[in-house]
């Protein structure tokens, strides 16, 4: 566990962000405020079970695509989420075994079970870190000694930028705001659009934040994009080679 860390700092009283995300994927790392709190959200917004399991799903295509299309062996996965089966380093050494995996997250809460659950993993590191501060993230010794930055890198994005408030905060986080970028280097985001919410999603949404504490925030979508990005799993990616001819790049549909 990364040093410095505090016991006192995980509060069971109250439901959790990433407790509820657990139970919406089946998950037994939650508690009974949890799942109180994720019976209230789904009397609000029935489908929100689905869309964490479609944003899970896609999160397994996007890793799929990243490693055996783009040939990446490196990621940083940030805003990781408590471990689920199916997790990133899983998904990635089915492809190619050697990938090696950095799991950022901020809670110490998500650090608590990552550091107990991905033990015996050598080619992953847990790493408590703040997406708001990605220079924090790229000099963090475990990201550091695990992660060749002459070498592709493929950044994950999912289901976090959305409890990303401000303007300043949200351009320091984005993707492209950081130099560490080497060719040929992959991104995969699930934002949130204002445009593709619902009345009940968005009411879920202050739910969470005035009983979990999290923030949240909705961006607006391109006024150019002709699909805006919902939560259930839509993508940007950086850098990306070019598709085979006749290939579909990421496939669209997935069992969970």
């Amino acid at each position: 566990m990364q040093p410095g860390f505090q016991p006192a700092e995980i509060d069971t009283s109250k439901p959790h962000p990433a407790r509820l995300y657990d139970y919406f994927l089946g998950g037994k790392d939650n508690y009974p405020v949890d799942q109180q709190a994720a019976r209230e959200i789904l009397r609000i917004v029935p489908e929100m079970r689905a869309m964490a399991r479609a944003n899970r799903a896609f999160l397994r295509r996007a890793v799929r695509f990243l490693v055996a299309d783009a040939g990446i062996r490196q990621i940083i996965d940030i805003g990781t989420g408590i471990p689920t089966a199916g997790n990133v380093h899983e998904v990635a050494h089915q492809i190619a075994p050697g990938t090696r995996v950095a799991y950022v997250d901020n809670d110490p809460i998500v650090h608590v079970h990552a550091s107990a659950l991905l033990t015996g993993a050598p080619s992953t590191r847990i790493v408590l870190a703040d997406l708001r501060e990605p220079s924090a993230i790229l000099a963090h010794p475990s990201v550091t000694e695990l992660i060749d930055f002459s070498q592709p890198v493929a950044l994950l994005l999912i289901a976090i930028l959305h409890f990303i408030t401000t303007p300043k905060t949200q351009s320091s986080a984005e993707p492209g705001s950081t130099t560490a970028r080497p060719p040929r280097s992959g991104c995969a985001a699930t934002p949130r659009s204002a445009s593709s919410s619902t009345a009940s999603t968005s009411s879920s949404l202050a739910w969470c934040k005035c009983r979990c504490g999290a923030q949240t925030a909705s961006r607006p979508a391109p006024a150019t994009s002709p699909r805006s990005p919902s939560m259930a799993g839509s993508a940007a990616a950086a850098h990306r080679p070019p598709a085979a001819p006749g290939r579909d790049t990421l496939p669209r549909s997935e069992t969970p």
